[in-house]
């Protein structure tokens, strides 16, 4: 069993590669309830198909005023904004939506659900994009993780997102992945 208690207490960008939806919807339950009861607001980028799921069992935990606190942009609009995964695009999406957050100290963490096309160049607009997201994550001091879902992960995807984020979660376990050295 994975401690991710301790993992989600701390400000990381996180590289979740899940096999098994339910455990996916328990982990973002938890993640969220953690941050609430923390003081912290919550971003969710998940599917319309998803999303709904997770809310559902969030509004039998938490109380009006915490499910106030999360908040939801639907991954698909997020990643493919201009019809495309254009990495300037969505960071500055991105940067946009938690702006009036972190201008006025409210802390978030976000959980994203990275989803896409069939596009062929995918592999290099996700690591570009990764990488970004990390150095984002990083000056801001973000507690964020990435979800994939692994029957979409080559071995080449699986081991450049590893090279952009902190920690690897599975349904099962946590690793840590790279050390930043400053």
């Amino acid at each position: 069993m994975k401690d991710i208690t301790r993992l989600f207490s701390q400000k990381s960008h996180i590289f979740y590669s899940f096999e098994v939806i339910e455990q996916y919807i328990e982990d973002a339950i938890f993640f969220a309830i953690h941050g609430i009861k923390k003081g912290e607001y919550i971003l969710f980028i998940e599917n319309d198909r998803l999303f709904p799921l997770i809310y559902k069992k969030l509004e039998l935990k938490l109380d009006k005023y915490e499910l106030e606190k999360i908040h939801h942009i639907n991954s698909l609009d997020f990643y493919f904004f201009n019809d495309d995964f254009h990495t300037p695009t969505i960071i500055k999406y991105f940067s946009n939506y938690l702006s009036p957050f972190l201008t006025n100290n409210k802390l978030i963490r976000t959980w994203a659900h990275v989803e896409w096309g069939n596009a062929k160049e995918i592999i290099k607009k996700i690591e570009e994009f990764e990488m970004e997201a990390d150095r984002f994550v990083s000056e801001e001091k973000l507690l964020s993780v990435c979800a994939y879902d692994k029957g979409r992960l080559s071995n080449e995807m699986i081991n450049s997102l590893m090279k952009s984020h902190q920690y690897y979660m599975t349904d099962y376990e946590i690793h840590p992945t790279y050390q930043k050295l400053h």
